[in-house]
C-alpha cells in the first residue's frame, strides 16, 4: 500500500511537470499498474494499463516494445478478471505487433502466443486453441513453458 501511494504521488508530480505523454510519466503509470496487480487491485490496474497503452501509442507508436509490453500486461489483467473476449483481442493485437517487431520465435512473442491460446481454451474455443498451442510448441525449447503449452494442448484434445 505504501508503494502504491508513493507511485501515485510521483505520478501526480510527473503529470504536472512533464505532462501525460512524457515517457517518464507513462513509465510511472505502468509501474503503478504493476504495483496494483501485486496488490490484486486488477480493475484499477487495467485502467492504468489502458491509459498507458494509449499514451505509449501516441508517444512511441503502436509497434514499440514498451507499448506492446504494456498491452501484454493489460491482457493479463483482463484475463485474471475473466474478461476473456477483451483479453483475447488485446493479446491478438499484441501478438501481431510482437511477431512484426521481434519475430515469431522470440520468447515474448511465444508468451503472448500462449496467452491467446489460453484465452481461447478458457472460452472453450478448442479448435483454434489447438492450432495456437501447436504453433507455440513448435517455437519452444524443452523447458517449463513448453511443458505448460503441452499440458493445455493435451487438454484441448
Amino acid at each position: 500500500a505504501e508503494a502504491s501511494e508513493m507511485l501515485r504521488e510521483c505520478l501526480a508530480g510527473r503529470r504536472e511537470v512533464l505532462g501525460d505523454r512524457h515517457e517518464s510519466t507513462l513509465a510511472t503509470i505502468y509501474d503503478l499498474g504493476q504495483c496494483l496487480v501485486d496488490q490484486e487491485h486488477l480493475a484499477e490496474a487495467s485502467e492504468l494499463f489502458r491509459n498507458c497503452v494509449e499514451g505509449r501509442r501516441r508517444a512511441l507508436g503502436g509497434r514499440h516494445e514498451s507499448t506492446l509490453a504494456t498491452m501484454h500486461h493489460l491482457g493479463l489483467c483482463l484475463l485474471n478478471q475473466n474478461q476473456l473476449a477483451e483479453a483475447t483481442e488485446v493479446f491478438r493485437e499484441c501478438l501481431a505487433g510482437r511477431r512484426e517487431i521481434l519475430g515469431g520465435g522470440h520468447e515474448s512473442t511465444l508468451t503472448t502466443h500462449f496467452n491467446v491460446g489460453l484465452c481461447l481454451f478458457v472460452q472453450n474455443h478448442l479448435a483454434e486453441a489447438i492450432v495456437l498451442f501447436r504453433e507455440c510448441l513448435a517455437g519452444r525449447s524443452e523447458d517449463i513453458d513448453a511443458l505448460l503449452t503441452m499440458l493445455f494442448y493435451g487438454a484441448c484434445l
